[in-house]
């Protein structure tokens, strides 16, 4: 019985190694050395800001740099675990199984309001966002760029296909929203695995 299992089990890392490798990744890669822990444990990412989220945002920001805004549902963030030391190609699809693509787009700013406040107002669930770019001051002030966020503005936003497509149950306002525009970018379709990976070898 213990054989066959391990041969299960050899049987599909090998087809998760192809599937990877066809989207360019070596999974045994050493790909960065993180100078501290990363605390990916599920309490921390679906509850505050953490250091793995603005990671994460800051690679999907490297695929679209024109953004103001990054923001993704903690959901996405499934390790569960503190991170120390070697991070491998293996680490990054493990800490985010399921990818899933981005899209640049243009949102209005009561749009983004309604985003990041339920965000916040969702703690513990997976629908928490982690964010870049945008700030909570005391009060409920949100800043973007250190400016009052202006809902009558356009602003740039990063965010994931998963959330743009109503998936969050707390964000179906966002499918099909006229005041959430597209925009027009090479780096649209590439997998958040992917963006991480390239994100954190260019860090090496």
């Amino acid at each position: 019985p213990d054989s066959i299992v391990e041969d299960v089990i050899k049987t599909w890392m090998g087809k998760a190694e192809r599937h990877f490798a066809d989207l360019g990744i070596d999974v045994h890669e050493q790909i960065y050395t993180l100078p501290e822990p990363w605390d990916a444990l599920e309490q921390t990412v679906r509850t505050r800001q953490c250091l793995v989220g603005q990671v994460v945002c800051k690679s999907m920001l490297a695929q679209h740099p024109e953004a103001e805004v990054v923001f993704f549902q903690s959901g996405m963030l499934r390790l569960d675990d503190v991170v120390e030391g070697s991070f491998r190609a293996w680490d990054a699809i493990r800490l985010l199984p399921f990818g899933g693509g981005m899209k640049l787009v243009e949102m209005r700013g009561d749009v983004l309001r309604r985003c990041v406040d339920m965000g916040q107002n969702i703690p513990t669930d997976g629908g928490y966002l982690q964010r870049w770019g945008i700030n909570l001051e005391s009060g409920g002030i949100w800043l973007v760029n250190n400016q009052l966020l202006n809902d009558s503005l356009t602003y740039k936003v990063v965010t994931t296909d998963f959330l743009l497509e109503g998936r969050e149950s707390e964000f179906d306002f966002l499918k099909s929203n006229p005041e959430v525009r597209p925009i027009d970018n090479k780096n649209s379709s590439i997998d958040l695995r992917v963006a991480l990976v390239n994100y954190l070898k260019s860090k090496k």
